[in-house]
């Protein structure tokens, strides 16, 4: 009877380990948390098909994979109610929550938010709008009762219009209704891209950028440990940049690939000299579609900027600071991997920029920019 019940443990232990190395947890000893988001919040946390999709859903998934909980969620149309059921205890993690002072008494956070939102103005390719300062005095949509709104107040000189989702104020700025939307620039980026929108464009630098955190309830002290640390993992190995890519990243067509290329090889010099080559030449693309690039003949210590730098500058100095994808090519027309100062630089512009280059001769990559940090051209990248 004794030899049995061992027998029995050990096959329950063995068991119960496997799983642990298939599956990431123990399926006898996981606790499972109930986890609430806002039904509408897409891309960061929507249901379809009685499932929890979104990139705020795939990073909690990922961050407790290793961990001692497993996610359940439940999709939430009053965010009021949402915020009540965690800090009352019935539910244990709220996604896409921003800090404020009331909320750091009610709820824990990790130290590392989800997500980053810059906060911009969206207006007609059409209209003459360069700045923030061009927004006033005219009618402004936004979702209404947010902090979207809150900061459009404190803003000024704007009318100000609500609009229930981010589908319904696009569609009023395309119609003529509204002369901007101000909101969240992923998600809505994310909008105007799965609805094929065109002829929008943001207007000057963001408002605002405000990071958005998983809210844990306030005595489980654990389970944020365990988030943050599921954060920092995915972080370190790549998976947080895989699921970003995912949802938020643009990827060039073959024809984009090629236009970069072409842009960046021409700008290596008018003409070839001889001892001297062409240098080296740069290429950037922007969101709206614009290209901008820059070369030199040669490379010597006195140049200030390289020609990536050069291209980005000038992007800049137009007022375009949505850079979608960079590539530097050398003398040979090959496409390099980029300088740490170059990365550094790039990086400036958001961790969804893409980077186009040769990992071997006639073999083009596209990576994002946070993939090649602290890359440095030789050996594995992190995946």
């Amino acid at each position: 009877m004794q030899k049995s019940v061992r027998f029995q443990a050990g096959a329950v232990l063995l068991l119960s380990l496997c799983c642990v190395l298939a599956f990431g947890r123990s399926a006898f000893c996981a606790e499972k948390i109930l986890c609430v988001y806002d039904r509408g919040f897409v891309p960061l946390a929507y249901e379809r098909n009685q499932k929890a999709l979104g990139f705020e859903a795939d990073v909690l998934r990922a961050a407790l994979q290793y961990s001692s909980y497993e996610p359940r969620f439940e999709a939430m149309d009053d965010w009021s109610k949402a915020q009540q059921r965690v800090s009352g205890g019935e539910a244990k993690v709220a996604l896409g929550m921003t800090r404020t002072p009331i909320r750091d008494k009610v709820f824990l956070f990790p130290k590392t938010p989800s997500v980053d939102l810059n906060l911009s103005f969206f207006v007609r390719s059409s209209e003459g709008m360069h700045n923030v300062n061009d927004i006033r005095g005219h009618q402004v949509g936004t979702l209404g009762d947010t902090l979207y709104e809150r900061l459009l107040e404190s803003f000024g000189g704007v009318s100000v219009r609500r609009f229930e989702t981010e589908d319904e104020g696009l569609t009023a700025l395309k119609n003529g209704e509204v002369d901007a939307f101000f909101g969240a620039d992923r998600i809505i980026r994310y909008h105007i891209q799965r609805d094929n929108i065109s002829g929008l464009k943001t207007v000057g630098i963001p408002l605002a950028q405000v990071p958005v955190y998983f809210a844990v309830h306030r005595h489980t002290p654990k389970l944020r440990d365990a988030i943050e640390q599921g954060l920092e993992r995915i972080l370190e190995n790549g998976r947080y940049d895989k699921l970003f890519r995912k949802w938020f990243v643009r990827e060039l067509s073959p024809k984009q690939k090629t236009q970069l290329l072409t842009a960046a090889q021409k700008a290596r010099g008018a003409r070839y000299l001889p001892g001297r080559g062409h240098g080296e030449g740069a290429a950037v693309l922007m969101c709206s579609g614009k290209m901008y690039s820059a070369g030199s003949l040669v490379k010597g210590p006195t140049q200030d900027y390289s020609p990536l730098e050069s291209a980005l500058l000038q992007a800049a100095a137009a007022g375009n600071l949505e850079v979608r994808a960079v590539t530097v090519v050398k003398a040979n027309g090959e496409a390099r991997v980029l300088s740490a100062k170059e990365r550094k630089f790039v990086r400036h512009f958001g961790r969804d920029v893409l980077v186009l280059w040769d990992p071997s001769p006639g073999t083009h990559a596209t990576w994002m920019i946070t993939q090649m940090l602290p890359y440095s051209g030789k050996g594995a990248s992190r995946q």
